[in-house]
Order: C-alpha cells, then sequence, then structure tokens
C-alpha cells in the first residue's frame, strides 16, 4: 500500500501556507487547511499541539508544547520529574534519530531513589533542534493552564482513580485534592497548580538549564531532598540528552520503518519482530489465522533473543545487540543508519513452523506481562512538511514515587525496577521512504511491556498490505506471546476464527482486557503533497484525542 502510494506524492509543495495570509507565524490561522496532525493519551495536549500545527510550529514544536501541557494536565505519567524517548524525522533530510532522555537512578545516599528528572532538558534539547517557533510560546499554554486552571479530563481521572485510596494521603496527592473536603479531583473538576505554573514561567524565561545547574537547581535539589528524595545536585548536572540513530527495518524496495535505538537489548523487540514478520513477504502472503501465529512467533523470538543479546549464526560468529548484531549503513545523506543484517533475520526463524507453535528455551527471565504499565503514555505530530516526531514518556510507576518536591508541584518518578520492561513499554516507529523525502506513518505506544507488540500489530494491519482502514487497524484486537510462560495472550473479543487458528496450532491462550495503547498517523499519500490525505486516531482503550483537519 505504501509502494503504491508513492506515485501520488507532489514533494514540491507545502499545503496551506500562502503569501496573501494576514496572519503571522506563531498564530493560530498562520496554516489554512492542512496542517498535519496529533494524537495522544491525554485531549488537552492534543488541542495544544494542533494549535501550535496551525500557528505554523514544527512537529518538533508540536510535540514539545503537547508534552508540558500533559505535565500539568497527566503528570501520573508526565511529570517534569520522569524521563522519556523520542523518535524523530527531519522534513528536510528524512534523517530519523532517537532522542533518550530517560534519565538514570539518582545517587544520593539517604532518602528515596528517584529518577533524576529527565523531561525539562529532554524536550529542550528536541525544539533546539528542530523546532521553528520561540520557545517561550510553547511553555505559554501549559503555565497559563498551571496557574489559572484546567479541567480534569477523563484520561486523567482514571489515572487517579487507579492510584487507589492511599495516594490521597501522600504529598503527589496532596497537590491533586480539592480545598473543601481535601477530596481527590475528578472528571470535569478544575485543577489549579500555582507551585508547577511558577517552575514553567521559569523554564520559559530562563530555558531548561535552570532546572539542572546553578542556584535554581540548588534551591530544587534541597527542596526535593526536604520531601525525602536521594536527589542530589551532581546528578542534575550530570543529566544529558542523547542523540543516537535510529534502527532500519526494510518494508519494501523502497520503504524503511524505523524504530529507536534502545539502551537495553529487549527494547530492540519491535525491530526484530517487524523484520522477522515482513521476510520474505511473510506477513503479507498469509491469510488471516496465520498472520496471528506469525506474530506471536516473531514476538516471542525477538524476545529471547534480547533477552539473551546474541544469536549464532554461524559457528565462531555471533551477531547481537549493539555494534556486533546491527550493520551501519549510509544513505544519501550520509547520515548512518542501523540495519538488522537478513542473516540474523533468517536465524530468528530458522526453526520457525506454519503449522503448530514451538516452544522456545528462554535463557533468562523475562517481564511479565502485565509490567511496567502504570506511568507512561505516549504521543505523536506530524507537520504539514513531513517532519514527525513519536515521543515515550515515563514516571516508571503511576505517580512515581508519589512524593512532590516541595514548593514546587513537581512530582518525582521512581526509578525502573526493571530496564527490560521499561525499554519493551516503549513503542516507537516512523516509516518513510528511502530514495525520496517522502513520510508515511508514525506510531506510538505505552502499556507496559506490549507497548512495542501493540504499535507493530496497529502498522502493520494499517499500512502493511492488508485492505484494513485506520479504524479497523486501530481496533482490531492484539495478541503477544510471552515465551517464559508458554502463554499467547489475546485481547477480550478477539474473533473465533483467530483463536480457533490458534488454539489449532498448540497455543495455550489468555484473554485479558486490553494489550497497550497505540496512536496513529497513516498518510496514503504521503508528506508533503499538493493534495494530503492522512487519518490521524487515537486508540478506543484510552480516552485520548486525535487532531488533523483531513482525519
Amino acid at each position: 500500500m505504501l509502494l503504491a502510494c508513492a506515485g501520488l506524492v507532489g514533494c514540491g509543495t507545502i499545503p496551506g501556507v500562502s503569501d496573501e495570509n494576514p496572519i503571522k507565524k506563531g498564530k493560530v490561522g498562520f496554516v489554512q487547511g492542512f496542517y498535519g496532525g496529533v494524537a495522544a493519551d491525554e485531549p488537552h495536549a492534543v488541542l495544544v499541539g494542533r494549535d501550535v500545527l496551525a500557528a505554523g510550529g514544527s512537529a518538533a514544536d508540536a510535540a514539545v508544547a503537547m508534552y508540558f501541557m500533559m505535565s500539568v494536565t497527566y503528570p501520573s505519567a508526565a511529570s517534569l520529574g520522569g524521563g522519556g524517548l523520542c523518535l524523530t524525522r527531519d522534513a528536510k533530510t528524512g534523517k530519523v534519530e532517537t532522542l533518550d532522555f530517560l534519565g538514570q537512578t539518582s545517587s544520593g545516599a539517604g532518602g528515596v531513589p528517584v529518577n533524576v528528572p529527565g523531561n525539562p532538558r529532554g524536550f529542550f534539547a528536541l525544539q533546539a533542534k528542530y523546532g521553528s517557533l520561540e520557545w517561550r510560546e510553547i511553555i505559554r499554554p501549559a503555565e497559563n493552564a498551571a496557574r489559572f486552571g484546567v479541567q480534569v479530563s477523563r484520561a486523567f481521572a482514571r489515572e487517579i482513580a487507579a492510584a487507589g485510596p492511599s495516594f490521597a494521603g501522600t504529598s503527589g496527592g496532596r497537590l491533586l485534592a480539592l480545598q473543601n473536603g481535601g477530596r481527590l479531583h475528578i472528571e470535569g473538576d478544575t485543577i489549579i497548580q500555582p507551585d508547577l505554573g511558577a517552575v514553567l514561567a521559569m523554564l520559559r524565561s530562563r530555558g531548561a538549564g535552570a532546572i539542572y545547574t546553578g542556584t535554581y537547581a540548588r534551591r530544587m535539589v534541597a527542596a526535593a531532598q526536604e520531601s525525602g528524595a536521594a536527589l542530589t545536585y551532581a546528578d542534575l548536572q550530570a543529566l544529558r540528552p542523547l542523540w543516537r540513530s535510529a534502527i532500519e527495518v526494510l518494508f519494501d524496495v523502497k520503504t524503511s520503518v524505523y524504530l529507536p535505538l534502545p539502551r537495553t537489548p529487549a527494547g530492540t523487540m519491535a525491530a526484530k519482530a517487524l523484520a522477522a514478520t515482513l521476510e520474505n513477504g511473510r506477513f503479507q502472503k498469509a491469510d488471516d489465522g496465520l498472520r496471528a501465529h506469525l506474530l506471536a512467533e516473531t514476538i516471542q523470538r525477538a524476545l529471547v533473543d534480547g533477552a539473551r543479546g546474541f544469536k549464532t549464526v554461524k559457528p565462531k560468529k555471533r551477531i547481537g545487540y549493539g555494534a556486533q548484531g546491527f550493520n551501519k549503513v549510509a544513505p544519501k545523506n550520509n547520515e548512518p543508519r542501523v540495519r538488522l543484517p537478513s542473516e540474523y533475520t533468517n536465524d530468528l526463524m530458522e526453526s520457525f513452523l506454519e503449522d503448530r507453535v514451538v516452544q522456545l528455551a528462554v535463557p533468562t527471565s523475562l517481564p511479565s506481562v502485565g509490567a511496567g504499565g502504570g506511568g507512561q503514555t505516549s504521543f505523536i505530530a506530524v507537520d504539514r512538511s513531513g517532519g514527525a516526531v513519536a515521543c515515550f514518556v515515563t514516571m516508571n510507576n503511576r505517580f512515581g514515587v508519589q512524593r512532590a518536591i516541595r514548593g514546587m508541584g513537581i512530582i518525582m518518578a521512581s526509578s525502573p525496577t526493571s530496564t527490560a520492561a521499561r525499554d519493551m513499554s516503549a513503542g516507537l516507529l516512523l516509516v518513510s521512504q528511502r530514495d525520496k523525502n517522502v513520510f508515511y506513518m508514525a506510531g506510538s505506544a505505552s502499556g507496559g511491556v506490549v507497548g512495542q507488540a501493540a504499535v507493530m500489530q496497529v502498522a502493520l494491519r494499517a499500512g502493511g498490505g492488508t485492505p484494513d482502514d485506520m479504524d479497523a487497524a486501530i481496533r482490531s484486537k492484539r495478541l503477544f506471546r510471552d515465551p517464559s510462560r508458554a502463554v499467547t495472550y489475546v485481547e477480550d473479543g478477539m474473533p473465533m476464527t483467530l483463536l480457533n487458528a490458534l488454539r489449532s496450532r498448540g497455543h495455550q491462550l489468555q484473554s485479558l482486557p486490553s494489550l497497550g495503547r497505540v496512536n496513529l498517523i497513516f498518510c496514503v499519500t504521503g508528506l508533503p503533497s499538493k493534495n494530503p490525505t492522512c487519518g490521524v486516531r487515537s486508540d478506543p482503550r484510552g480516552f485520548g484525542l486525535g487532531s488533523s483537519p483531513a482525519s
């Protein structure tokens, strides 16, 4: 489908901008008509991202504005105390990169270990490199929401309720309590956060660096320590966002899928599973029953390989995570990308059987299917030129350690109990054409260790040669194969034909209410285009929103 649409692209035209438009860049209405698209798990953030794109901002501008709004409206997953990972695409060159600002565990001797805040500096780095609007205008909507109040969305109300009754007694919970009666906020309440508003005002006027070095950073550390956190000034000074290359998986002769280069081998699960699924046209040629079996098998093989970090291909030859297992290739813009060699993918599938499931030996224990599901969220932004950003942010637990930094309104993030589970949760991908600078798709997911598997399945159904439209693709029931427990998890309501196809191949099935939350943008015409046609969707399993004038 992606290949067939390439001929419709008109790369020389940027729609929506007219010399006759009296509205200046930076004001909503500067872009008239198609501005791109945004999607997230929290609706207030989407409305801000939409306005940034309509004001002429880039995808990076929109993503940064969306994040800072969520630091106000969705702090259970997106507090300033958390960290994250973004996959970026430069509209001018087509270059795809990974931006890592997940942070590290604090090193202080006393108090509760926390994750060193990475989000402010990470999103500042993103906007500095790929933004086109002024930084202060990107922060202002979030600052105003914190200072003057914003309604609690259904998405955030569910997060507060899920934190449980004990949350009300924590310093984090007290930030979210009403003045009368002290009850926690529910959907429709107005929440005002003056302390957080003051921090956002400082970020607007001085930039993110003030949080990490200097007088303000020292004051923040002192307040965090008084609030019981083992955070030090050296921890803040040492935090640096890391720009890395991306993993490239060949979709066909012209099109590639790009995924983030993670910190651990477990984080390469989606890249390996996608490569194995697409190899030799396996997915396109299979019927629905075989596709379900194929997805389960490729997921479990990628998980097992990531757990041990290498695969034996030939005697005395090992290839695996890192420089040993991924080939660096230099496309036309001379930026190296990381690609799985075909012999690696073939070796992953060496024991694959179409008619029955294979029980694999698992060298080390893998995180359970429910691991890492709380305190994380994802969002995507695409501009009219084909610039794209897909981001995942996490508190490593719902509301992190449930403690707020005194006088600053920042809820501190937990240290990750499992870096493998965290990396597997970060489901991010971008799809574009290699020989031409054409963008097609952006996807993001969260929801625990199933996140990567979820976004992979939606992307395959939306643009992988199947007849599904976007609504069908994102609503389709998902699965996840856990090799350490020899169980294939399926979502409630999966069609009986698929369940029977899996059972007939020996899969032990267990149903769950949902497997991940996905946000997706798919432009069948590619971007840029004279007549762009893009669909934007947020997962109906959550309470997010997708926005585009062409949705």
